[in-house]
């Protein structure tokens, strides 16, 4: 059984290897050249940032969705079910095989990622230094977070593909539900996980926060009498040439998430797709062991 599963399988180890050793050797030679330094020469690190960003839902098309889907859709799990192996034993043949490699390999990618541009230092005008790569602008692509992308895509392709039994509509389906997933939790829930800090600043124009490495979130102007929130261009209109938000009765606010907050944000983050994906894993396994004849 493990040595059928790996010879159907072994164009996806060689390409998933593949990926892996083309995104550690993107990331060192970016590193080695300079370009996380937040300097002018710096095209290769949108690109791998790009490229990392993209590879938790490679991962679930291309090798999640067809690995049951596959076998479903030509009909050769019949043969092994016929022949004595039993529908958990075939799932966990497949599963063993290729999810636990894909979760070590996710998670040697994302610390990889981490220390490299953890070692980035950049030094401010006022002499502080501070990681130059920005944590938060990077949140997506390191650390517990990005291996927990990777391992619910995985698992959202075993899951859809098993439920279809269509190779290609899962593909399909698994892209559309990574989306659907990750935007809502990235957009709406990720700021909220602890309530954002708040600075006040007293100029139109919004100040640097103390915390160099803070995520802002966003910025508001309140009126002083009434409390009520006043839009940008009608608070620049009434502060004038000075500048001042006092003088024009009004308040300026900061919201943001502190930068130590980030490694709270990430196991947070990597807990809830996490949960996704065992979730998706135990709806494989009901669908296989009871619903497909």
């Amino acid at each position: 059984m493990i040595w059928t599963t790996w010879r159907q399988h072994r164009p996806e180890a060689v390409i998933g290897l593949a990926a892996v050793v083309a995104v550690v050797v993107l990331v060192f030679v970016a590193n080695q050249l300079g370009y996380f330094t937040g300097g002018v020469n710096n095209e290769l690190a949108p690109f791998t940032q790009t490229s990392l960003f993209l590879l938790p839902v490679l991962v679930g098309i291309f090798v999640g969705a067809p690995l049951l889907a596959r076998d479903l859709e030509n009909g050769t799990h019949r043969l092994l079910w016929t022949q004595g192996t039993r529908r958990s034993r075939w799932l966990a043949g497949k599963l063993g095989l290729v999810v636990g490699p894909v979760a070590i390999g996710a998670v040697l990618v994302a610390a990889y990622v981490a220390l490299v541009l953890q070692g980035q230092h950049l030094t401010l005008l006022d002499g502080r230094t501070v990681g130059s790569f920005r944590p938060w602008e990077w949140f997506d692509e390191l650390g517990p977070a990005f291996a927990a992308y990777v391992v619910f895509a995985l698992s959202l392709g075993i899951a859809l593909g098993a439920v279809i039994g269509r190779t290609y509509p899962a593909m399909a389906l698994t892209l559309v539900g990574y989306i659907v997933a990750r935007a809502p939790i990235e957009v709406l829930a990720r700021p909220r996980y602890l309530p954002p800090l708040r600075e006040q600043f007293t100029i139109v124009t919004s100040v640097p926060l103390p915390d160099p490495n803070a995520w802002l979130l966003d910025t508001r102007y309140q009126d002083v009498a009434s409390g009520q929130t006043v839009p940008f261009i009608q608070a620049l209109d009434r502060v004038g040439p000075s500048g001042g938000l006092a003088q024009a009765g009004l308040l300026g606010f900061q919201y943001y998430q502190p930068g130590d907050r980030f490694w709270l944000f990430q196991g947070i983050e990597a807990a809830i797709f996490v949960a996704l994906a065992a979730l998706l894993v135990c709806l494989a396994y009901y669908w296989v062991t009871r619903r497909i004849t």
